[in-house]
């Protein structure tokens, strides 16, 4: 069913997210007081089980919503940070996956209007034809197949009108989606969390960098054996449309069904594309969630949307590739050291062996610049 409207109030929206949150907040209660005559057996098995409804509410309600909020909602739907009992784990993410391939769809017309307004004439002068059916929606925009008048086939991305104010929106009611999400995955850390989003959710409504990100990565990948990032039409991309080359394949959902072997060669292409953009390249895709990669005829992987893009410093890979090597490699104490020279554990300090001795610090450990003393690792309080 069409949704010819995205709500974009920062009140409409609020709304919504505290509807939710005070209904799962009775249910939740509800539950609690009619385990007061439960056995402990019972007991459990009746919050889990409304953890896992409450999970699939907020997922799914976030999930239709557009903007931030639903980019939250897909990723809380494959991420796996102890959102339900691992029991129902597999249900869990069963029942979500439908929001990575079938979001609520907005109608042509209105998408129309923005296609025209971006290239300031007629959509039948742009391409030689136009399917108005959409072959995927998205939190930000809806991707359509087109043809040009050269006969090639293009995937066209196009932004739903007034998601910019959506996304804004939620931006500043990001405290409380945050609050709503800890509810069911009480590890994250909304802090760390919301700084991150604001400073990347933004830059997503600009598709002319994505475009630029995704010519990056096209260039890079060009002519890869096992990795596909199609090409981006520069002179057919603007700010809230982005044309690609269009790719066709099969998505997660099914390849994941194939047998062992089959499984692990395209778990190692992704893991090699993500992984390989980051430490040898030092730019990567922030949002790598299954959506986004497609299993061609010929066995290569397609990789989709690089609207969350980001770049990072040399020493940033490497001091990351440096603990995992250690980590690989069996290498404990120097793992230890590592991390906390990269502010990862504690608050380290480094004394002369005469002080440190005076401190009653364990002498397991030191470096060049002197004997470390932290908090773990001494007998008394001394860091």
């Amino acid at each position: 069913m069409a949704q010819d409207r995205i709500p974009t109030s920062r009140w409409a929206r609020a709304a919504k997210v505290g509807r939710l949150a005070a209904t799962q907040g009775a249910k939740q209660t509800a539950t609690r007081m009619a385990n007061v005559t439960r056995s402990d057996e019972a007991a459990d098995a009746a919050l889990a089980r409304r953890q896992v409804e409450t999970a699939e509410q907020i997922v799914a309600a976030l999930g239709t919503m557009k903007g931030a909020a639903m980019k939250l909602g897909q990723v809380m739907s494959f991420l796996d940070v102890g959102l339900v009992p691992e029991e129902y784990r597999e249900e869990f993410q069963a029942k979500l996956a439908q929001l990575r391939d079938a979001a609520p769809k907005v109608s042509f017309k209105d998408m129309k209007k923005v296609l025209e307004s971006e290239y300031g004439e007629k959509l039948d002068r742009v391409f030689a034809s136009f399917d108005p059916v959409p072959v995927a929606a998205a939190s930000i925009g809806q991707v359509y197949k087109a043809h040009l008048d050269d006969g090639r086939c293009v995937a066209v991305k196009v932004q739903y009108p007034g998601v910019d104010a959506a996304v804004r929106a939620d931006l500043q009611n990001l405290g409380m989606i945050l609050r709503l999400m800890k509810r069911i995955a009480p590890g994250l850390d909304p802090q760390e969390l919301g700084a991150e989003i604001r400073g990347r959710v933004e830059e997503e409504l600009d598709y002319e960098l994505e475009a630029q990100n995704q010519r990056t990565l096209a260039r890079i990948f060009r002519g890869h054996p096992f990795i596909v990032v199609p090409d981006v039409l520069t002179d057919l991309s603007h700010q809230r449309v982005v044309v690609t080359e269009y790719v066709q394949g099969t998505r997660f959902e099914e390849f994941k069904t194939l047998d062992d072997a089959a499984r692990d060669r395209l778990g190692e292409i992704i893991f090699r594309f993500y992984f390989g953009c980051m430490y040898r390249h030092h730019q990567f895709s922030g949002d790598p969630h299954p959506g986004n990669c497609l299993l061609l005829e010929d066995g290569r992987m397609a990789f989709l949307d690089f609207g969350l893009f980001k770049r990072i410093p040399r020493q940033v890979a490497e001091y990351e590739l440096q603990t995992q090597r250690f980590g690989v490699e069996g290498r404990g104490r120097e793992l230890i050291e590592h991390l906390h020279r990269g502010g990862w554990i504690g608050d380290p300090k480094f004394y002369d062996e005469a002080e440190c001795a005076t401190r009653r610090c364990r002498p397991s450990t030191s470096s060049a610049a002197g004997w470390r003393c932290s908090r773990w690792r001494c007998s008394d309080s001394c860091a």
